[in-house]
């Protein structure tokens, strides 16, 4: 059994481009919006604002209060886009924005989450020059791990804008036949114990436990939740006892996210 080591593979992947930025003298720059106050996205902010440091990209947050409208909005996400190479909508957003209308605010060449529908439907279709950085991010896991996809029975928890969905769409446009399991789902312990690979993207603290699953199963576990203080994954660490592979969260996916995000700044 082995535990991926997220931050190894991130650091990886952060080397890698700084290098490319030093040497080929790049300025790029990332604009991140961010709507309201919640500590856990102050977290993630800071995560990108520190690697955006560590490799070269200048990282600016431009913070709005909870009470701005979607018309509003928009109008600052298209007006400042154009001084920067890369450009974020910090999710979650207030329930009265208009997700769609703020994602679909930033053009496709600066889209480097691949939220707009445009850029979407582009990665959808199978083109592969931009990832969704969490799908990015678990490729990268299983290039690293050297974990085949072909004949294998694939899971798929959840179909989230941010880790089902796209995640879900990758695997389709590589030719595979994932299976979605979602709250409808009927049987989804039959579903699980024929799973090759099982991963999960919902959010909800340890909801696949060491029993649903069998002996052998590569566990990738991309949801995060709060649990008496700490931050869990969907997945039961439990289930490391059974697994060949097992993302758990923290560590795992989250790392290498926030590089496959700035691997599209630099590709863009």
């Amino acid at each position: 059994m082995k535990i991926v080591e997220g931050k190894k593979i991130a650091s990886l992947l952060k080397e890698s481009l700084k290098k490319i930025i030093k040497e080929k003298d790049l300025q790029k720059s990332l604009a991140i919006f961010y709507v309201g106050e919640n500590p856990v996205i102050d977290n993630f902010i800071n995560l990108k604002k520190k690697f955006g440091e560590d490799v070269g990209v200048r990282v600016r947050v431009f913070k709005y209060e909870e009470s701005i409208t979607t018309q509003k909005l928009v109008k600052e996400i298209k007006n400042i886009s154009e001084d920067f190479d890369g450009v974020i909508v910090q999710l979650p957003l207030p329930k009265h924005i208009d997700k769609k209308k703020a994602l679909n605010a930033v053009t496709p060449e600066k889209d480097v989450d691949v939220l707009s529908d445009k850029k979407y439907k582009k990665f959808a279709k199978g083109d592969f020059s931009f990832f969704p950085p969490v799908a990015g991010a678990i490729s990268e896991i299983f290039n690293f791990y050297g974990v085949s996809l072909a004949n294998k029975n694939i899971v798929v928890v959840g179909q989230g804008l941010l880790v089902g969905g796209p995640v879900f769409d990758w695997l389709k446009a590589l030719k595979l036949k994932p299976k979605i399991v979602n709250e409808k789902t009927k049987n989804k312990n039959e579903i699980y114990k024929k799973a090759d690979i099982v991963i999960s993207g919902v959010g909800q603290a340890s909801i696949i436990k060491k029993s649903f699953v069998k002996k052998g199963v590569v566990l990738i576990d991309a949801g995060s939740s709060s649990e008496d203080g700490q931050i869990v994954g969907d997945i039961s660490k439990d289930c490391k006892d059974k697994a060949s592979l097992f993302s758990m969260v923290p560590g795992g996916v989250g790392p290498i996210t926030v590089a496959i995000l700035f691997k599209n700044i630099l590709y863009n």
